[in-house]
């Protein structure tokens, strides 16, 4: 049994992501995704062309969320990509587009915590996956996920 060393809180706050952070996002996002098989297989320059340009779609219209540090906001610790959609009878779902943290900050909540701050509904309640990443397995019964890659386009 390999036991885990639990990480120590890391304070931050998050804030509304501007045009500085975009470099990040899309470098972390397109890199990250591009990893998943089968996108792996997709050429090079077509990949990052076309999903460079589905990013952009999503930064334009939905929500992005960057956790930073407390003294220095733009040290960045990760983000959130997503929109809160309000069905007819009044019950908000969340649509989670992507969620990147930085490798030494990983195990230590914070994906957690920005989680439940935007949706409360997080332990209960479906979450809508536009893109699957290599922690989609491991939460997916945690936090109900779904995937539905069609809420991305």
């Amino acid at each position: 049994m390999i036991m885990l060393e639990q990480k120590e809180q890391v304070p931050y706050i998050l804030r509304s992501h501007t045009k500085y952070d975009e470099p990040f996002i899309y470098d972390t996002f397109n890199r990250v995704f591009r990893e998943m098989s089968p996108n792996n297989f997709i050429p090079h320059n077509i990949f990052f062309q076309s999903h460079s340009a589905i990013i952009g779609k999503i930064l334009q219209r939905s929500k992005c969320l960057i956790a930073c540090d407390t003294q220095d906001p733009d040290y960045i610790f990760g983000y959130i990509l997503y929109d809160l959609i309000t069905t007819s009878s009044n019950k908000q779902i969340l649509i989670l587009h992507w969620m990147h943290i930085k490798a030494p900050y990983r195990h230590n909540g914070f994906a957690r915590e920005i989680l439940t701050s935007i949706y409360p509904g997080t332990k209960t309640d479906a979450i809508i996956c536009s893109h699957n990443n290599r922690m989609f397995k491991q939460c997916k019964d945690r936090y109900h996920l779904q995937y539905d890659p069609y809420e991305a386009i």
